[in-house]
């Protein structure tokens, strides 16, 4: 939550100025369903730090044009969780180019009528 404030900080006062724009925030989904973070407490409570910084930015910035998304994956598919967690089923996670066309979309003009969005990123299981 700290990079996380202190990226968005400079970037919403920027777009403040600029009359509008979109923040794509990743959360994660212990970040939305704590009883699923059983085990990571600092890493699920960060993740929720996260989502709510999103609403508070979505509060702040709806009156200048500004809106912030929330990305929340289980699990994504990358060589390092794979080495993390050799025995779990990788078909179930989430694949990175997935969630890239989720964030891609959620900046492009098809979702400028969304507001406060959050999307479950959860794969197939």
């Amino acid at each position: 939550v700290f990079t996380a404030y202190h990226v968005v900080r400079p970037v919403f006062a920027a777009m403040k100025r600029a009359g509008g724009g979109r923040i794509v925030l990743v959360s994660s989904k212990p970040g939305l369903d704590p009883a699923s973070g059983k085990g990571t407490l600092a890493y699920t409570l960060a993740k929720a730090a996260v989502a709510n910084l999103a609403a508070i930015l979505n509060a702040e910035g709806a009156k200048h044009g500004i809106v912030t998304a929330v990305v929340a994956p289980s699990t994504i598919d990358t060589s390092q969780n794979r080495e993390a967690m050799p025995d779990a089923d990788f078909t179930q996670w989430v694949q990175p180019e997935s969630l890239a066309a989720q964030i891609a979309w959620l900046c492009s003009d098809e979702a400028k009528d969304l507001r406060q969005p959050v999307m479950r990123v959860f794969g197939v299981g």
